[in-house]
């Protein structure tokens, strides 16, 4: 019997739970603008998270979720969550025995309540996170929706 490689019970841990980490913002940014152009031309990716071959992104003007689907993967869902659909969101950190910290967004639609996102810990920055959202979303003085919000671009942490 031969031993399982260092980490490969964390790794497949993480691959079973879905925990996404945080990849370059900038290299999805370029191919969802050349090789398969899903984004507005002036609509830049400003967080980005993989986890198997999904991805879940944070845009000038959205959440954007990329689910792979089949074997293959030649069918690809697209999901677009406009900031201004949005009605609330919480981030939760990973603790001491707790693989993973979490995102949720909760959505103003009927056909869906919410959206959650497990993240690695240590490969995603749940404070950037939580920063980029409130200035997507909240207006500073009076905490209501916003519509207008200044670009934001938050490096990845980790490896890619």
């Amino acid at each position: 019997l031969t031993p399982s490689p260092p980490a490969g019970v964390d790794k497949f841990l993480s691959w079973l739970g879905d925990d996404a980490h945080q990849i370059d913002a900038r290299a999805v940014d370029e191919q969802l603008h050349t090789v398969n152009p899903m984004l507005q031309s002036d609509e830049h990716v400003q967080l980005a998270f993989k986890v198997g071959r999904d991805l879940t992104l944070f845009t000038t003007k959205r959440a954007l979720l990329i689910d792979v689907q089949g074997w293959t993967g030649a069918k690809v869902e697209y999901m677009s969550v406009p900031y201004a659909s949005l009605r609330a969101f919480s981030v939760e950190s990973a603790g001491s025995f707790d693989r993973d910290a979490q995102l949720n967004l909760f959505i103003r639609a009927p056909w869906m309540d919410a959206i959650t996102q497990d993240l690695r810990k240590g490969r995603a920055d749940i404070i950037a996170i939580q920063q980029f959202l409130s200035a997507k979303v909240l207006i500073p003085s009076s905490g209501s929706a916003s519509f207008g919000t200044p670009d934001v671009r938050v490096p990845p942490s980790g490896e890619s």
